[in-house]
């Protein structure tokens, strides 16, 4: 049986929430005894706004002006709706495998925020901010804060609310199939990072470093994805996606999908040539008369928004101008299974290799890492 991760990346995204909580509370302490607030009203005395391009370009509207406070309610419908999304398109084991990124990913640009907010505070951009803490208590101010039940004023910097809007759209933007759909749901994630200006909820400085840092880690970890030698290379990827790794029989099913003219794989010039299976031959159980030679060599990844596993294909070309295609999926951390394709040498003539073992994915591993 699979080992989901997504329990793990649940844990991870409540570490990050606590530590970012933890850092929230000390700031706000710190923020009081350089803002001091009038005792009866509660309010900043002489409250200072930052000068903000937003602000002046854009309305502002009240945040909690309709009963209720916009920015959280923006935010928490962008989650609503992406992870109804994954559900709607993909079976639940595949769309549990994106929620787990998601969380990881958000924990990671959670600790970041940890670590700019106590930096360099800056004055809240909302003169009637009213932190709301358990008094005398800062560890139950802690605890109750990743639920709503206190918060703070002081955490300025970054945007804590932009990351999982980011997020967000960025599950939108890898996982659909349509450009509508893709429409819709970063039109709603950009209507949403408004509201958190409009409203003054952060200043606009403090959405821009939220998007740009959630997307960086994104674009980082998923581009990881598509390249089997630092998959397999790395600890961290390989315990994270263990729950990504073909199993059993998916694993022929997949690997007869993945074609560079099937239509679901995209051939450019980035992978177009890349010696990164050095010696497979050594390790795939190929024929020796019909050994590919591994000097050019491309990596093909499936789309992800046909499927979140981990699917790759190659096109190997030999030296004496023929080329074949091998095509398959990791089945695990430990083994590897490809299937040969027809080759084609220079007279056109056609050859097919017999198929090679899973036994035969170890040695490919280990011929992978040692690269």
């Amino acid at each position: 049986m699979v080992s989901s991760r997504l329990l793990p990346a649940v844990g991870a995204w409540a570490l990050g929430m606590m530590i970012n909580s933890v850092v929230n509370v000390w700031a706000q302490y710190r923020a009081d005894y350089y803002w001091p607030r009038d005792p009866q009203t509660g309010l900043v005395v002489n409250p200072t706004v930052l000068p903000d391009l937003g602000f002046d370009l854009l309305p502002h509207y009240s945040s909690d002006g309709l009963g209720f406070s916009l920015p959280d309610t923006c935010m928490l419908l962008c989650m609503l709706f992406a992870i109804g999304r994954l559900f709607f398109a993909f079976k639940p084991s595949r769309a549990a495998i994106i929620i787990k990124r998601a969380l990881l990913l958000s924990s990671a640009s959670y600790l970041g925020r940890a670590l700019c907010v106590p930096v360099t505070m800056l004055p809240n951009p909302d003169p009637m901010c009213m932190p709301r803490l358990v008094e005398g208590s800062p560890f139950w101010s802690v605890m109750l804060m990743p639920f709503g039940l206190a918060h703070t004023c002081a955490d300025v910097f970054y945007s804590g609310h932009s990351i999982p809007i980011t997020l967000s759209i960025l599950v939108w933007s890898t996982y659909t199939r349509t450009w509508q759909e893709r429409l819709l749901g970063v039109g709603f994630g950009a209507f949403s990072l408004l509201v958190i200006i409009c409203t003054h909820f952060h200043y606009t400085l403090d959405v821009v470093y939220g998007v740009g840092v959630t997307t960086i880690i994104w674009l980082l970890y998923h581009y990881a994805l598509t390249v089997p030698a630092v998959v397999l290379n790395s600890p961290f990827l390989v315990f994270w996606e263990l729950d990504a790794f073909l199993r059993g029989s998916a694993t022929a099913a997949a690997a007869a999908s993945v074609s560079p003219t099937g239509g679901r794989v995209r051939l450019n010039n980035d992978t177009a040539r890349h010696s990164l299976l050095a010696d497979v031959e050594a390790g795939c159980g190929v024929a020796s008369e019909v050994r590919l030679q591994t000097l050019y060599t491309g990596i093909v990844p499936l789309r992800f928004e046909e499927d979140p596993r981990l699917l790759w294909g190659t096109r190997a070309e030999g030296v004496d101008g023929s080329w074949s295609t091998i095509r398959g999926g990791i089945v695990g951390p430990s083994q590897t299974t490809f299937r040969q394709q027809p080759r084609l040498g220079i007279n056109g003539a056609g050859t097919i290799a017999p198929e090679p073992s899973q036994s035969s994915g170890a040695t490919l591993q280990g011929n992978m890492r040692a690269r």
